[in-house]
């Protein structure tokens, strides 16, 4: 999915939430801005969003005091929903369905957004989750690649909501629908806007519960120029790959050799038209079915 027209004020957007948090005055603000809107202006709009803002993310990095920006962002939304994970997992116990209710919940986490709305509290967010349906609906699909993948690859997307992932991968073991030996986590594997580093992954607790590695890369998204070695093969040999979120997705909807089951929001325009659904549609959806399973 190449960038749109949107991607670039919602870059943006971010810009001004790291220059505050990173404690800029105004005047510092407008001067750091000039750099900004030249390089978005500057980067090749015929690229997924993860090419089109690396020199952009790069430069907010360089001009962070410790390297990370929204660190406190995230080391906060990581303790909000640890501070109600027991409420959440009694709240699905409820559901006649307990692995659509944590399916359902993993892709809600991902409201749980810096840039969203600042009204809700995290646990009104998530609960609104039990009454969703999906406007693309696999989860039956789902449940049977999980079942019998012998390799599981699962992508996360942000802080926050990477305590949900470990709920929903807890439940998978616990359940028998899968393992922790056959699941494998992959964070960024350097700061990224708000998105879950293996520090995060540390904080949910989940090396509990399945194998934790990271991308190697510090750019939403996946861009296999800059992924490690590691990851590009946990990738290749992956039976079945789980993508969270929308950066996620754009670089990877239109793979063409893996197995790959799309979990997100469609929380902007161009991802919602891409996948020809309204604003803030639960999606859950399939991509080379026929790809399953993975043979050498």
């Amino acid at each position: 999915m190449n960038t749109e027209l949107e991607c670039p004020p919602c870059l943006y957007k971010n810009f001004l939430l790291c220059a505050e948090e990173m404690g800029f005055s105004d005047e510092q603000k407008k001067e750091r801005a000039k750099t900004v809107l030249r390089l978005l202006a500057e980067s090749d709009f015929n690229s997924p969003p993860a090419r089109y803002g690396r020199d952009f993310w790069e430069y907010i990095l360089k001009i962070s005091p410790d390297g990370d920006p929204l660190k406190k962002i995230k080391k906060e939304q990581n303790a909000l929903v640890k501070s109600i994970e027991s409420k959440i997992v009694e709240n699905i116990q409820k559901r006649e369905n307990i692995f659509l209710a944590y399916l359902l919940y993993a892709i809600a986490g991902n409201s749980l957004d810096p840039l969203g709305a600042p009204d809700l509290e995290a646990a009104e967010v998530l609960e609104s989750a039990a009454n969703t349906t999906f406007a693309i609906d696999d989860s039956a699909a789902l449940f049977e690649f999980l079942k019998k993948a012998e390799r599981i690859l699962y992508i996360t997307d942000n802080a926050g909501e990477i305590v949900v992932d470990k709920l929903f991968i807890k439940y998978l073991a616990d359940s028998g629908i899968s393992s922790a030996e056959k699941i494998f986590v992959a964070t960024r594997g350097g700061p990224c806007i708000n998105d879950a580093l293996y520090e995060d992954a540390l904080e949910a607790g989940m090396p509990e519960v399945a194998n934790v590695t990271t991308t190697g890369d510090h750019i939403w998204g996946i861009d296999f120029e800059h992924c490690s070695r590691e990851f590009q093969n946990l990738f290749d040999s992956a039976d079945l790959i789980i993508s969270k979120g929308m950066a996620n997705y754009e670089t990877l909807h239109d793979n063409k050799d893996k197995t790959i089951c799309l979990l997100l929001m469609s929380k902007c325009q161009p991802v919602a038209r891409s996948l020809g659904t309204a604003l803030n549609s639960f999606i859950c959806k399939i991509v080379n079915p026929e790809k399953f399973p993975y043979r050498k």
